[in-house]
């Protein structure tokens, strides 16, 4: 396959994305105005399924709309995401084998090689990849280092999807790679002492909490 060939297909409920629109904007515009040097954002949580992925994709796109260069990574590899799909353009089906994050850290293939456009969108996403297990031993490579990088010179927002910062190391590691943390908390999901443990252990790891956004709240 040619890279020319193949794009991203994002999982996008039309109904979801009517609910959290709103919120989404004022994510949007308050990390629009909190640090105009912050370019690069990882998401995190405390636990899985806390809709960090959801709402970091949403906010990528929402950037990507007001015309800002945007790229979403998928940074966790203990969970395969249904967000997105690779897709073949000419022959409207699903693609194959197709390179990613981990393919670019662990065979260092080219860059323009993980990053995808999104189709009908200003968005780009660098999926997890295809290749091995993971590690977090793989964030602290030289080689993520020159990549972000990179991508912090070429687009103005990298936005990184990590795993959860209270089960997992990769967000700790990842924090300190990073100008800023948006910590996603699930409303009467974790309890306070958690989430203000969890927050600490990622300042400790040189992580600059942002602030959180609460999730699935009925307020």
């Amino acid at each position: 396959e040619t890279m020319d060939n193949l794009e991203v297909a994002l999982d996008i409920k039309n109904g979801l994305e009517k609910v959290i629109r709103k919120q989404i904007g004022e994510l949007n515009a308050n990390l629009k105005i909190q640090n105009e040097e912050c370019s690069s954002i990882l998401f995190t949580s405390t636990y899985t399924g806390e809709g960090k992925s959801t709402i970091s994709l949403y906010l990528a796109i929402s950037l990507s709309r007001s015309d800002k260069k945007t790229v979403w990574i998928d940074c966790n590899y203990h969970k395969r995401k249904t967000a997105y799909k690779i897709r073949n353009v000419k022959k409207e089906q699903e693609a194959g084998k197709n390179w990613g994050l981990l393919d670019y850290l662990e065979t260092s293939c080219n860059l323009d090689e993980i990053i995808y456009p999104v189709n009908n969108e200003k968005l780009h996403v660098i999926p997890i990849g295809s290749v091995g297990k993971g590690a977090p031993e793989l964030f602290e490579k030289t080689c993520f280092r020159e990549l972000m990088t990179k991508l912090c010179e070429e687009y103005d927002y990298v936005i990184l999807d990590s795993s959860a910062a209270g089960k997992y190391v990769d967000s700790k590691i990842l924090a300190s790679k990073c100008d800023g943390v948006v910590y996603v908390i699930e409303y009467n999901r974790v309890k306070k002492t958690l989430v203000k443990d969890t927050v600490e252990n990622l300042k400790k790891c040189k992580g600059n909490i942002l602030g959180a956004v609460i999730n699935k709240s009925q307020i």
